[in-house]
């Protein structure tokens, strides 16, 4: 989802306005490109075939020349998804706690 519709889905606005707070290697968050993934669901019996990783693969391909990261977040207590994401080269970026969880914002750095 690229920040121009950060607001069409109501339940994600909180999420742009704690992204537009924050800071990635000294540099205001709200002056980078980036867009914000959803969550990737791989079924049970496609796990471990590299789907996930893939599928990440193929945004960095063809994403990586309009925006220099991509974002997501993820529940906290889901470690399969967070150690599946820090694999494939997304880092922690923030913490936070709503009233529906506690969550992990996580980004992956294309210019490296």
């Amino acid at each position: 989802m690229p920040l121009e519709l950060k607001t069409v889905i109501p339940s994600l606005v909180p999420l742009f306005v704690i992204l537009a707070s924050l800071v990635y290697k000294d540099k205001p968050l709200k002056e980078l490109d980036y867009y914000v993934m959803g969550q990737i669901c791989v079924d049970k019996s496609h796990r471990g075939k590299g789907v996930f990783r893939n599928l990440y693969a193929a945004h960095r391909k063809h994403l990586s020349t309009k925006y220099n990261y991509c974002i997501n977040e993820i529940s906290s207590s889901n470690l399969r998804s967070l150690n599946a994401h820090l694999a494939v080269g997304f880092e922690v970026l923030h913490s936070f706690v709503d009233p529906t969880d506690e969550w992990t914002i996580v980004l992956w750095d294309w210019t490296r």
